[in-house]
């Protein structure tokens, strides 16, 4: 009965970092770079709460209409992680910029809705390539397999572990 109790806390914990780290890989439905969507306008930073730092384009198509972008990349958060670096950016603020994004592909039953950020030209200066958006992305995404395949013999680990705790040596 006790054996059983020890897989099903292992099994569990396996199939928690499981779902956890496929929660963040990121670029699911990556575009190529020819399918991206470009909007031009004033690039601005948006606080959003905690750590969560979005980009903003005011005037765009010379409207007061502000749009917003996310740099998280995941499908679960909808732009809960994004982090478009406040410091990076901070010399372009207030500047005329073209953002290149995509909406993330629907995953399961996740959708993230927020446009995600691939490229940034400011006074015709690529501040971020295609290139450092999908390297940044594959990075990521490495650590998350990496912890996929570490969960494994993590959870087989912890399931030998449950099976000798609490367990008295047997004296001859």
């Amino acid at each position: 009965m006790n054996r059983k109790l020890d897989f099903y806390l292992s099994v569990s914990l396996f199939v928690f970092i499981l779902i956890s780290m496929t929660t963040k890989y990121a670029g699911i439905g990556f575009p190529k770079e020819d399918s991206l969507f470009y909007t031009t306008g004033i690039l601005g930073l948006h606080d959003n709460v905690r750590h969560t730092k979005h980009l903003t384009l005011d005037n765009v198509a010379g409207k007061t209409e502000t749009q917003v972008f996310a740099c998280g990349y995941s499908f679960f958060d909808n732009g809960r992680s994004s982090d478009c670096g406040n410091n990076f950016y901070k010399p372009y603020l207030n500047e005329e910029a073209t953002i290149g994004w995509y909406i993330q592909d629907k995953f399961l039953i996740f959708k993230n809705n927020v446009p995600q950020v691939v490229t940034v030209e400011v006074d015709d200066k690529v501040i971020i390539s295609y290139t450092d958006t999908l390297r940044n992305i594959n990075s990521n995404n490495k650590i998350s397999k990496f912890m996929v395949l570490f969960a494994f013999p993590f959870s087989v680990f912890m399931y030998w572990l449950f099976s000798k705790v609490g367990k008295k040596p047997i004296n001859n």
